[in-house]
């Protein structure tokens, strides 16, 4: 596992601990964790919450200027989907899979027994097309308060 992906399960883990009764709660301590950790590491932090109507829930942005004018690609793109249908899940993955970042992390609901499992299979049919950004995409599933985040990886050619 890479070192920027190491950062975002450890802190997920974190979260976790603390908030397994509430997804909303876990939802957005997740991702404020994850930009103070995008802005520890030197990364400005673009998300609708910041920027208003933003490409994915949050983006780490290698550059230093607000104007962008030293932008020098994404660090990480995550999206963030809970209890929808799977063609909401494909189309919102499918977004992530065309950027290219170092880091692409997809968090999902797995509340239900082996869904982690079904949207990792599914995931891979729905990616498997050759307009995707060479790579990989992190999974992450969250949502059932006596199991551990789980994640998984999908490595796209």
């Amino acid at each position: 596992m890479r070192f920027e992906e190491q950062g975002v399960l450890l802190k997920a883990r974190e979260v976790h601990k603390q908030y397994n009764k509430s997804r909303e709660a876990w939802v957005q301590s997740f991702l404020t964790g994850l930009s103070d950790l995008g802005a520890q590491r030197g990364y400005r932090i673009a998300s609708e919450a910041v920027e208003g109507r933003w490409m994915t829930d949050l983006t780490w942005l290698r550059c230093r200027h607000a104007d962008l004018s030293d932008f020098d690609g994404l660090a990480l793109a995550c999206q963030v989907v809970w209890e929808t249908p799977d063609e909401v899940l494909r189309q919102r993955l499918l977004t992530l899979a065309l950027l290219r970042a170092e880091v692409r992390l997809f968090i999902f609901n797995s509340s239900s027994l082996g869904r982690h499992q079904e949207v990792l299979e599914k995931a891979k049919t729905w990616l498997n097309f050759p307009m995707v950004s060479p790579g990989r995409i992190m999974l992450l599933s969250s949502g059932n308060a006596d199991k551990d985040v789980q994640v998984s990886f999908i490595e796209l050619t």
